[in-house]
């Protein structure tokens, strides 16, 4: 075949730019350090990039993100809960050193007013935030733990936005209406329970006194009648049975709101296009209340009537024979003898319940809120403008992706940490002391008119010795009862610290998982940038061998070609 000079120069032509290609594809190598600038360039190394990155990509979200932010949630939390068990041990210290039964009335006092203290500081630690979100109140984030006057003046802009001006003062009360407030009790709620009455004398019958005691009206009114009314005798302790609510100062009114139906299980009702069925609502009161006892499924077994009282002694002895429960709406006790005791027994043995619901509308700086612990209904704003929240979730789960198909829940429900029955044991203590001074300042004034024998006559002190009698027994049961709660407070206090404890061992828990994930998030990480950098940098040094060598073979190239290029047929004719 006859090759003509354009065919060779053609040939040459081509073969230099593709040695040209070459040289250009190194040299862009050399520059990106990138084995491609496209993808068409080398498929598989792009495909596998993309794949590469995707991986990066994820592990940067997990590990940027949300474990860091998981990391720090379970952080605060830890530190918040160890906090609380600071404050526990101190608490118990102070239990420890009240149970002395040596202390004065006046050192109970001090002791009560350090442990109140303590735990008012240890409910505050439930207003832990982090990043501005409250860290014990499950999903409402933006709800503190504790009542403060930041809610109860927003509470009031919120009324007089709505122009439900009513009930609007500068006090807290009636600021929030709870209703509804549903408690459910098991055995090792129930307890024994002790109240100092006056007891009918049934030798004279004379009719039972509404009294813890003798009155001091009845000593400043000395008369021989006296002896036939009270003496050591009447002054006995009446044993009973009770739940404690977990809030005192009941309401006993009735409300009627705007609320959503519920079936028995608690969830909502709703129509045929998925949305709650309203209705009017009674939270009922002191009339109608009811007390219900459920099996293990929720479902009412029985139920009693309770009867709303304003003191212990309200109750006659024999209303404690038979199926009346009595609750004192000051304290918060529910108050019953041994023939409902034993019915609750049964039932909570068996996997039962007891269930109660009651209304609270007064609320000061510091309690607990109730939507974090119980099934409620706040209808603070009014009800004409239909603004009643209903809280019927109070376990509520913060979970984060942390992985492929890896879900971890970060966060503590407050009522796996802060026990109620802290602040109830130091209102007991209170209302113990108050009774204490109460009977000690009846024995003191026994004690003055006693010695005054120029102003009474022998009968009456005769008398005056009674009533002395009377209330030094009214005095010894009444600091009996101090000494036992403290004594009983080392145990409970322990059981409070057992329980944060262990809320902070589950929390240390997760945070030892976060912890794992966040090193293997990070050497994963590690390994696939390096994977991915050996997939798509260059090697400079081999590299840089290939540039020179396709530079001298594009000089050798050019050289060659221009050689051939001055020859043509001519020169050999």
């Amino acid at each position: 075949m006859r090759v003509t000079n354009k065919m060779a120069d053609n040939y040459n032509v081509y073969n230099l730019n593709k040695n040209k290609n070459l040289l250009d594809k190194l040299n862009n190598q050399m520059s990106s350090k990138k084995k491609y600038s496209e993808p068409m360039d080398n498929p598989v190394i792009a495909a596998r990039s993309l794949h590469f990155r995707a991986d990066l990509s994820e592990i940067e979200q997990f590990l940027g993100k949300n474990v860091t932010d998981a990391i720090s949630w379970t952080d605060t939390t830890q530190t918040a809960i160890d906090t609380g068990k600071d404050i526990l041990r101190s608490l118990k210290s102070e239990y420890t050193s009240a149970a002395n039964g040596t202390n004065k009335n006046e050192d109970r006092w001090v002791y009560y007013n350090n442990m109140m203290n303590l735990v008012n500081e240890f409910y505050a630690v439930g207003n832990t935030t982090n990043e501005n979100r409250y860290v014990f109140t499950g999903a409402r984030t933006v709800d503190s733990f504790t009542f403060n006057e930041k809610n109860f003046d927003d509470r009031v802009k919120d009324k007089k936005a709505a122009g439900t001006t009513d009930d609007i003062s500068n006090s807290h009360v009636n600021t929030f209406k709870y209703v509804d407030i549903t408690e459910t009790f098991d055995i090792n709620d129930l307890q024994g329970y002790t109240f100092t009455a006056r007891i009918t004398d049934t030798a004279t019958g004379d009719p039972e006194e509404k009294t813890p005691g003798i009155t001091l009206e009845e000593i400043a009114a000395i008369n021989p009648d006296t002896r036939a009314k009270v003496d050591e005798t009447h002054i006995q302790n009446v044993e009973a049975y009770r739940l404690r609510l977990s809030y005192e100062d009941i309401d006993p009114k009735e409300y009627t709101y705007q609320g959503y139906k519920k079936d028995k299980d608690g969830k909502l009702i709703e129509d045929i296009y998925g949305n709650p069925i309203k209705e009017t609502k009674t939270a009922t009161g002191k009339d109608n209340k009811e007390i219900f006892i459920l099996d293990k499924e929720n479902n009412i077994i029985d139920h009693y009537p309770v009867t709303f009282i304003e003191n212990d002694y309200d109750i006659n002895s024999d209303d404690l024979t038979g199926d009346k429960v009595f609750l004192n709406y000051k304290t918060g006790n529910l108050i019953f003898g041994q023939k409902i005791q034993e019915k609750f027994s049964t039932a909570m043995n068996n996997g039962g319940k007891v269930s109660f619901s009651y209304n609270k509308t007064s609320w000061e700086d510091g309690d607990v809120k109730p939507e974090h612990y119980f099934d409620c209904v706040d209808i603070g704003i009014g009800t004409d403008i239909k603004k009643a929240m209903d809280y019927s979730d109070h376990e509520q789960s913060i979970e984060y992706n942390v992985g492929d198909n890896q879900v971890i829940k970060v966060n503590t429900n407050a009522n796996r940490v802060f026990s109620l029955d802290a602040i109830r044991d130091l209102n007991e203590i209170r209302d113990a002391l108050k009774a204490v001074e109460a009977a000690e300042e009846k024995v003191n004034k026994l004690k003055e008119m006693k010695e005054d024998s120029l102003r009474y006559s022998e009968k009456e002190l005769e008398d005056i010795g009674y009533l002395l009698a009377a209330a030094e027994k009214e005095f010894k049961y009444a600091t009996e009862k101090v000494d036992k709660l403290y004594s009983n407070g080392m145990t409970k206090s322990q059981d409070y610290f057992d329980t944060a404890n262990l809320a902070g061992t589950d929390m240390g828990t997760t945070v030892k998982r976060l912890t794992i994930i966040r090193n293997r998030l990070t050497e994963n990480q590690t390994t696939i940038t390096a994977q991915a950098s050996d997939n798509e940098n260059i090697d400079i040094t081999t590299t840089a061998v290939d540039v020179n060598a396709a530079t001298l073979s594009y000089g050798a190239a050019l050289q060659v070609t221009g050689k051939i290029s001055q020859q043509s047929l001519v020169n050999f004719l």
